[in-house]
């Protein structure tokens, strides 16, 4: 009896094991079901979204600023920057966003204006002169950092809307391997960072316009532009498209910087003007840059002739073509001069 009951469960258990064996079997070779093939199918699309950043403009070359926009909320660093032959080759004019260019006593002399760039070190640095009043104003509320001037000229400078400031041991020094006074230098950064931060940023002194709208102004000139300063070195401009500049050139050679590269301005707008006598000093000539004048502007390889306007010292000249179009510029550096005598410019 034990022994039938032991051989029927073995054969119970056997044909158990034989019978799960070929349903596994079976099921690895079967076709996939009808879901498994629907879910294969399925794919998924994924959208990618290009963002475009607009960067603003900085006032006075009308270039995009990368940096910190807080930063063009800031003032303009004016800088009074030597000419003399024995000052040359000047340190940062190529990095100044606008240079103004005016007659002293047998040269002339630059008042360089740093907003968007402020590079370190600037000069030399020499005198202020009656001059500049005028010009300074337009700037809004800037920094103007001078080597000095007589008991005048200060007085005058202290009554400004500015933050006058000449030669201290914190933001200028002396090079040594240069003899004075044509080596004294200045930290802009530094004279910006002393500044109350409420201080109002400068206004725009040009209308900047695409390639297409500047293209369509004056006409293309090939020869240079010779600019006549009374008692003062000539100089030229020339265009060059590869470095898309003016080539400036003083006293028959290039006008470089300590680096060595030659001065090219963007655009260089030309105010034909009067000189009268410094109140301050009867050898000084002083500009008088309210009024208006006969116009030249030089931009992208072209000529515009026109006039310019200025009704009063707390704003920049009005720039109008022979049409009475207001004149657009190529955004970059800009270079104005106030030569007092004329300016020749080619046929072709």
């Amino acid at each position: 009896m034990r022994r039938s009951c032991l051989v029927i469960v073995c054969l119970f258990v056997a044909s158990a094991c034989s019978g799960g064996s070929d349903a596994v079997a079976a099921s690895t070779t079967s076709p996939p079901s009808e879901p498994s093939s629907s879910i294969a199918a399925t794919t998924t699309t994924t959208l990618e979204t290009t963002t475009t950043v607009v960067l603003p403009a900085a006032p006075y070359t009308g270039l995009p600023f990368p940096g910190d926009p807080i930063a063009l909320l800031r003032p303009a660093v004016a800088v009074k920057i030597d000419n003399h032959p024995r000052s040359r080759p000047q340190t940062g004019l190529d990095r100044a966003d606008m240079i103004l260019e005016l007659r002293a006593e047998g040269v002339t002399r630059f008042i360089a204006v740093f907003h968007s760039d402020l590079p370190e070190p600037v000069g030399p640095v020499r005198s202020a002169r009656t001059s500049d009043y005028d010009l300074l104003t337009a700037l809004n509320e800037p920094v103007f950092a001078y080597s000095g001037a007589n008991a005048i000229v200060d007085r005058g400078l202290g009554a400004l809307p500015i933050f006058a400031r000449y030669e201290d041991r914190v933001d200028f020094f002396r090079a040594q391997n240069r003899n004075a006074p044509h080596n004294l230098y200045v930290n802009p950064l530094g004279l910006q960072d002393k500044v109350p931060a409420e201080t109002e940023a400068p206004q725009p002194w040009f209308r900047f316009g695409t390639p297409e709208e500047v293209g369509a102004q004056g006409r293309a000139i090939s020869g240079n532009v010779t600019v006549v300063f009374k008692g003062s070195p000539l100089v030229t401009y020339q265009w060059d498209r590869d470095v898309e500049g003016w080539l400036r050139t003083q006293d028959g050679a290039s006008h470089s910087t300590v680096s060595g590269d030659q001065l090219a301005p963007a655009n260089v707008v030309i105010l034909e003007s009067s000189y009268g006598v410094s109140p301050a000093d009867a050898e000084s000539p002083e500009l008088i840059s309210v009024g208006s004048g006969a116009l030249t502007v030089l931009t992208d390889g072209r000529v515009i002739s026109g006039t310019w306007a200025r009704q009063s010292n707390t704003v920049p000249p009005d720039l109008i073509d022979l049409e009475g179009n207001e004149i657009l510029l190529l955004p970059g550096q800009t270079w104005v001069i106030f030569p007092d005598r004329s300016v020749i410019i080619p046929e072709s």
